[in-house]
């Protein structure tokens, strides 16, 4: 019985011994590198703040501005904000790396803008006596969302009508400014 513990000791010494020389040259079974994993920051802006952020179609805590640690490879990234379309890029991470995302509204905007030395000081209202028309449908503000593309616009007022057509951009701020103009030829 003896023998056997002498042996079982003798085997157990040889085992650490060469589990230790195993592990000084690099050669243990544990494929594990001692040095983090390497990773890059992604720096995810854009137009709209608080905007989301999705990175492969998970949509991720932190919202416009935020920074990411990620491993490298390849993201797709998707920012979000209510009242825009939404963004996409493709993001091959090979080092830090800074995207900026454009979100653009649907539609354009169109603002009526009257200088106030073309307004009657005598009407109590003068606004209410302007009619807008967009595409033959009268609007009472004077400040719309149009879908982009051409449009008609109409200003009525007494014996007074304008007519134009106009083509608006999504994303873009028009001002419609009725001025006075004196040209000599």
């Amino acid at each position: 019985m003896n023998n056997i513990r002498k042996g079982f000791l003798v085997l157990m010494v040889l085992a650490i011994g060469a589990a230790s020389v195993a592990a000084q040259s690099g050669a243990t079974g544990d494929r594990r590198d001692p040095s983090p994993a390497r990773t890059h920051a992604l720096t995810v802006t854009a137009n709209v703040r608080n905007a989301e952020i999705y990175i492969d179609g998970v949509r991720q805590r932190q919202t416009t501005p935020a920074t990411f640690t990620l491993r490298p490879g390849n993201y797709t990234i998707r920012v979000e904000a209510r009242g825009y379309d939404s963004w996409q890029t493709r993001v091959v991470l090979t080092s830090d790396q800074t995207i900026r995302a454009q979100l653009v509204p649907p539609t354009a905007t169109v603002i009526l803008q009257i200088p106030a030395e073309l307004l009657n000081d005598r009407v109590r209202d003068p606004w209410r006596l302007i009619d807008f028309y967009l595409d033959g449908r009268l609007r009472n503000e004077a400040r719309i969302e149009v879908d982009p593309g051409y449009h008609d616009v109409t200003l009525v007022s007494g014996g007074l009508k304008l007519e134009r057509e106009f083509f608006f951009e999504a994303g873009r701020v028009y001002t419609l400014e009725l001025f006075m103009r004196l040209d000599s030829f």
